[in-house]
């Protein structure tokens, strides 16, 4: 399983801030909500999962029934990702919210049939062609995943499956 490619510390802070401005960009494209952001850096997940959990609990508490928690999937293969998706998880049990999950790094990784995918469980959300142009032109936006010449963790051809089949989430 391929592992991400990690950034030097001193670069982190100015990436995680240059992230936050793509997504409140694109979130805007799109006309969802503000995102909220909890301040836990990036790399730290996992060690915030329990303070992430209660946080994320206290959110969805409000939600309405049937409101979506989306999440990263829990086998993503990105550490940060799973522990999001375990805290998600654990903290949408007791809410009106129901979970969703999304694949990210297991596009990089996952094969046909492959076993570590609960293919049972994945779900293809059609996309009208509007919503498909709203949602290439709010992926525009995230012009840190190539940064610093690596190659861009989302390769166009991930991005040209994901607007072709719509999305596709475990629930």
């Amino acid at each position: 399983m391929r592992r991400p490619i990690p950034t030097p510390p001193a670069g982190r802070t100015r990436l995680a801030a240059r992230r936050r401005d793509e997504l409140v960009a694109a979130a805007a494209r799109l006309r969802l909500a503000r995102p909220i952001f909890l301040g836990i850096p990036d790399g730290e997940v996992a060690a915030n999962e329990d303070r992430l959990e209660v946080e994320l609990e206290a959110i969805l508490a409000e939600s309405v029934p049937g409101a979506w928690c989306a999440a990263p999937w829990r086998g993503d293969g990105h550490p940060d990702h799973e522990a999001a998706g375990r805290a998600a998880a654990a903290a949408s049990h007791d809410t009106p919210a129901v979970l969703v999950e999304y694949p990210t790094w297991m596009w990089h990784w996952a094969l046909p049939d492959d076993p570590d995918v609960p293919w049972g469980r994945v779900r293809r959300i059609p996309l009208a062609v509007h919503d498909s142009l709203a949602k290439e032109a709010a992926l525009q936006y995230f012009s840190s995943q190539p940064a610093a010449g690596r190659r861009p963790l989302l390769a166009p051809e991930v991005v040209a499956r994901q607007l072709a089949v719509g999305e596709v989430v475990f629930v």
